[in-house]
């Protein structure tokens, strides 16, 4: 039985080349059950479909991240330009939504591992890629924005984290779900950015709560001076 990280490492070197080899096919085959039932639609959208599996096994977040994670890698997401259509990226999320006991919020989960995982620098390719990426899922899944489970974007925000982690959760993350210092990580990991200025548009309002205001003052930001 293959472990699932040797089964992600063969999948990642495959798709740097854009072609899902017969190793990483094999790997897939000997995960359990319910690990093939995570990777199982990644593996359709890159194309390499391994045939039906029961979509009644439950299966794991974590596995469910890495799997999109890896079908934001077929994008060239590490080289920091990736690349993609309407189409294709219409398509991925379409695969995203067919895997088994998926929520909306695993989508942006996945997507912020992805940052992380492949230390991906916040370029204009990259925030375009992120825009696309709101605007096609939330005209496709309705009902799942208020109701998600916020705490580990709010624990993500809470430790030193990429301009790229930052600038995803900028419109993504909602502004009452957002603890004080979320606010402030944000606009202190674009500080540097091109995307500031956005930054401080998008976040007019909270940076006047009182929890945050106060925050906002301490950072010293001499783009703020005449705010």
């Amino acid at each position: 039985m293959t472990n699932t990280n040797e089964f992600i490492g063969l999948a990642e070197s495959d798709l740097r080349t854009r072609k899902i080899g017969d190793a990483s096919k094999s790997a897939f085959r000997s995960l359990p059950a319910e690990s093939r039932a995570a990777f199982q639609q990644m593996m359709v959208f890159v194309g390499a479909d391994m045939g039906l599996l029961d979509k009644s096994y439950r299966t794991n977040p974590d596995e469910r991240a890495s799997a999109v994670a890896l079908m934001f890698l077929n994008f060239s997401i590490d080289t920091h330009e990736p690349a993609w259509s309407s189409w294709i990226l219409e398509r991925m999320i379409d695969e995203v939504m067919n895997t088994s006991k998926i929520e909306t919020i695993d989508l942006f989960r996945a997507f912020e591992h992805a940052f992380k995982k492949y230390n991906v620098r916040l370029t204009q390719t990259v925030a375009n890629l992120v825009k696309d990426v709101m605007t096609l899922t939330f005209s496709k899944v309705g009902n799942w924005y208020q109701a998600a489970d916020w705490h580990w974007a709010n624990e993500a925000l809470g430790n030193e984290i990429s301009p790229a982690r930052c600038y995803l959760f900028l419109p993504l993350l909602p502004p009452d779900k957002a603890d004080s210092r979320s606010i402030v990580a944000i606009l202190r990991g674009l500080a540097d950015t091109p995307f500031f200025k956005q930054a401080v548009d998008i976040l007019s309002d909270d940076l006047e709560r009182p929890d945050v205001k106060p925050l906002v003052q301490n950072l010293k930001l001499p783009q703020l001076q005449t705010k």
